[in-house]
């Protein structure tokens, strides 16, 4: 069975989320990361994986949409001074993966879909959407180049994480034969 890029996404987020909580409790006291727009008040109950899982399970999306929702979020965040953390790594998933979803794929549920899959009330998702298109501005193609190049990244990353990654392998020829159905260019 060769792993997905809902896998590899998730396994990059979890990373990225306990770096960024060992900083904040290695630093001062005085140190406070900026309040994103997608924090909760609590940190959900469930995993980045089972999150990501749930939409791949219930969202009928195509396997591009997840490294799309990675570089959007990506982008959000070296543009602001928001701080990856489990009050909002959900949240601006959940926001990303739709955008993903709605920009790349042909075919997409409405938001009340999404909200059930995410947990959310459905104000909550078109909230969460604005904030997330308003802090793209706008701007949600990405070349080609960019696309493959994080696709490499994350399997890279994974790579060096699990060696038996290496023996199932990921189909990276999944996204193209996507990128060429779709009426879009990503």
């Amino acid at each position: 069975m060769a792993f997905e890029y809902w896998q590899l996404l998730s396994h990059a987020l979890e990373q990225t989320v306990s770096r960024s909580s060992l900083t904040w409790t290695s630093t001062s006291h005085s140190f406070s990361p900026t309040i994103s727009p997608f924090d909760s008040k609590t940190a959900p109950a469930i995993s980045v994986h089972h999150y990501l899982e749930r939409f791949h399970r219930y969202a009928n999306c195509s396997s591009a949409c997840f490294p799309v929702a990675y570089i959007y979020m990506k982008r959000v965040l070296g543009s602001t001074g928001f701080v990856l953390s489990r009050l909002n790594i959900h949240r601006l998933m959940l926001a990303a993966v739709v955008l993903a979803i709605k920009y790349v794929d042909d075919e997409y549920a409405d938001n009340r879909m999404y909200a059930l899959i995410g947990g959310v009330k459905l104000e909550e998702i078109n909230r969460l959407e604005g904030c997330l298109l308003a802090l793209l501005r706008f701007k949600l193609f990405i070349k080609q180049e960019t696309y493959l190049e994080v696709v490499n990244r994350l399997i890279k990353r994974y790579e060096q994480s699990h060696a038996a990654f290496k023996e199932k392998g990921v189909d990276k020829d999944l996204s193209l034969i996507h990128i060429c159905r779709c009426r879009r260019a990503i």
